[in-house]
């Protein structure tokens, strides 16, 4: 089967009452497999009692979003067309906004492909409409910006995380920006993997794709974004895929805490793990649950912490308790200061 472009019509509503109304398109996603992207254009809403006099629709060939000055736009208005196949026998480009101070004007505006050079930084919007000799079509628009200078994205691709294997991982590049707020484009790739399977990216050229954690392993990802002037950033993110994991940043309290010496006769080190990067707050409890000092509160990335502290200066000889709390567990440990 072949693709192509095809032109369909369909009855939206009937019976409406005088006045403006107001049409909501939604395109849903119904598939998720692999796919390039699909695109459409709406290009006019006629009124099904006046078939006999529909106007013509007119038509521009896309221009860039955005442009540095001192450049030229190509304006292409020859894919303007009838309906009802009558020939376009005239059309008229116009500059609909300009930034202050503007005085550039639109080359051959009655022809059908013609230039505009801009004069001024700042936002434009120039229409096309066409007539097929007794029906003017609705004005068709297109806007862009011009500056002088362009700054560069910022990819944001997201924390590094860990979850467990055979998952669905959702990526977010939602927090990428442009100084100029700029649309962007997005290239998701596999940078590497320790798994030695390689997973498929669902929908890699948009801002939030998707793949499975088949195996075990850590995976590599970057996101290029890309603005109207093709000005690029590339970030990297770390999806750590283990089997049987269950959220917490503290895996095993037995393995992952330990406190020695203890008992305490001075200085002691405190040894723990964490699975990912999270926030960590260490605290010493007397015996009866009051808090007594704050080691540790602050972000800590994801691996292997240790840290001393003298607690014979800091408290009595007698039972106490250190906690390690994190977002998602907690471990308490027994202590004896001698």
């Amino acid at each position: 089967m072949i693709w192509g472009p095809a032109m369909q019509y369909a009855l939206i509503a009937s019976n409406l009452a005088d006045g403006k109304h107001k049409l909501h398109i939604k395109v849903l996603q119904t598939s998720t497999s692999p796919s390039t992207g699909n695109s459409f254009q709406l290009l006019n809403v006629l009124k099904a009692a006046n078939i006999g006099v529909i106007a013509p629709i007119a038509k521009i060939k896309t221009v860039p979003l955005a442009m540095f000055n001192g450049g030229t736009v190509s304006l292409d208005g020859s894919g303007s067309f009838d309906p009802l196949g009558k020939a376009i026998t005239s059309q008229k480009w116009s500059i609909v906004a300009a930034p202050q101070g503007s005085t550039a004007t639109i080359t051959a505006d009655a022809n059908p492909t013609t230039s505009f050079k801009p004069d001024v930084n700042g936002d434009y919007e120039l229409g096309l409409k066409v007539c097929n000799g007794a029906d003017t079509s609705v004005q068709t628009l297109v806007s862009f910006n011009v500056r002088t200078t362009n700054g560069k994205p910022i990819s944001v691709p997201g924390n590094d995380t860990t979850i467990a294997t055979k998952t669905i991982v959702k990526l977010n590049g939602l927090g990428s920006n442009d100084p100029e707020t700029d649309p962007l484009t997005y290239l998701w790739t596999v940078v590497s993997t320790t798994s030695g399977v390689s997973p498929i990216l669902i929908y890699p050229t948009t801002a939030k794709p998707q793949f499975e954690t088949l195996v075990a392993g850590e995976y590599v990802l970057s996101l290029v974004v890309s603005d109207a002037f093709d000005a690029i950033s590339a970030e990297t993110i770390k999806i750590t895929a283990i089997d049987g994991y269950v959220g917490k940043e503290i895996v095993k309290a037995e393995d992952n805490v330990q406190i020695s010496p203890n008992p305490v006769k001075a200085e002691c080190s405190i040894t723990y793990s964490l699975s990912q990067k999270t926030p960590v707050a260490v605290t010493l409890f007397s015996i009866t649950g009051k808090k007594m000092f704050v080691l540790v509160n602050e972000n800590e990335e994801q691996g292997e912490h240790q840290f001393t502290v003298d607690l014979k200066s800091m408290v009595s000889s007698g039972i106490y308790f250190i906690q390690i709390q994190t977002t998602s567990s907690t471990v308490t440990k027994k202590i004896v200061v001698e």
